[in-house]
């Protein structure tokens, strides 16, 4: 038994107006209020391919600009519209705007915890990923969406954003700090008792299972012409966090969910 293939015709969508793509994109930004320093960076994370800048949509346009006049957007285009980057554009704009006001992070050490086979959990102290931090840690931005297949989808977006070669060229323009996303659901190692981590066979577990996923990533960079496949695996270098205790500690900036995992925990 065979189904027939579902069709769908893409609509050209308006892209915005101007003398070339990147003055076209930078006159929305500025309409925004958007600090220059960030317009760089959003339109090489957001709006570019192989190095060329491309026009956004007359949507995604749309989005930025009434979202600063505390407007409820609500999407309604079609497949590969860019509804993604049009959801992104007011979180970023609103994340980066903040970012440039904290401190120094003097730390350029990534804090590697679950490496450090001696390490113990006991009496609440914060051991994990962000523990040297003194910036604020909080949910900025919660990503809802129905089904975990969708999440990780846009983990590897996110990635693109706040991990690698983006990341590194972000961290200049906010004083060294990272923005963080993460992932809460059933995939994520860890448990979301943290009083169970004092028992040490269960906290010696998640560290084996967070040193096999950083594995799992040198070996993938590794691989020649890996290209944005990279993107597809858990990233130990940049914004992403690991596990659940690294969350329940520091919240990350960009926390992302499916409902199913709010039913259950």
């Amino acid at each position: 038994m065979s189904q027939s293939p579902q069709l769908e015709l893409l609509k050209n969508y308006e892209v915005v107006k101007g003398n070339t793509p990147l003055e076209a994109n930078n006159s929305v930004f500025e309409k925004a209020s958007l600090d220059s320093r960030f317009i760089d960076y959003l339109n090489n994370s957001l709006f570019s391919s192989e190095g060329n800048v491309f026009a956004m949509y007359e949507h995604q346009a749309e989005s930025l600009i009434k979202s600063q006049s505390e407007k409820n957007i609500i999407l309604t285009t079609g497949t590969g519209s860019g509804k993604t980057e049009a959801m992104y554009l007011p979180i970023l704009k609103n994340l980066l705007e903040e970012a440039k006001t904290w401190d120094t992070y003097q730390s350029q050490e990534n804090n590697y915890w679950f490496q450090n086979q001696d390490l113990v959990y006991e009496n609440e102290i914060n051991i994990f990923q962000r523990c040297k931090e003194n910036r604020p840690s909080a949910i900025r931005c919660l990503m809802l969406f129905p089904l975990n297949a969708l999440v990780e989808d846009q983990k590897i977006r996110l990635r693109k954003l706040f991990t690698g070669p983006a990341n590194e060229k972000l961290k200049k323009l906010i004083n060294d700090n990272q923005i963080y996303f993460g992932s809460y659901t059933s995939k994520t190692p860890g448990s979301p008792n943290i009083y169970s981590y004092e028992d040490k066979r269960t906290f010696n577990s998640l560290k084996n299972k967070l040193n096999q996923n950083y594995e799992q990533y040198q070996d993938i960079k590794g691989y020649p012409n890996i290209g944005d496949d990279v993107y597809t695996v858990d990233s130990f270098e940049g914004g992403e966090m690991w596990s659940k205790p690294d969350m329940q500690y520091n919240p990350p900036d960009i926390f992302i969910i499916s409902n199913k995992i709010i039913e259950f925990e």
